[in-house]
């Protein structure tokens, strides 16, 4: 007797393959629909938007100061005020860019 050694759950997707290379997706498993009230929606995508836009400008920020320190001794600090302002830049940008039309 076989055991079946896959659950149904587990299954994603199946996808047929022919001999000459075309795909075909046969079955894929939806994801979970995200619960949202309607009002809520532009305030949780501005929110959203502004988080990415910090952690953009974050991971600028530390770019910065990993060059810098390289470059020279103590150079976190004499780049201080650049590499925030870029950082700052990148946060400004970010969020224009994504702002309302």
């Amino acid at each position: 007797m076989a055991r079946n050694l896959v659950s149904a759950k587990s299954i994603e997707r199946v996808t047929l393959i022919s001999p000459d290379g075309e795909t075909r997706t046969l079955f894929r498993r939806k994801g979970k629909k995200s619960r949202q009230s309607l009002p809520l929606k532009p305030l949780e995508k501005a929110q959203k938007t502004a988080v990415e836009a910090v952690r953009e400008g974050a991971d600028a920020y530390l770019k910065g100061h990993k060059r810098s320190n390289e470059k020279k001794k103590d150079g976190w600090a004499k780049d201080l005020a650049d590499n925030t302002w870029k950082a700052n830049t990148r946060v400004i940008r970010k969020l224009r860019k994504s702002g309302p039309k």
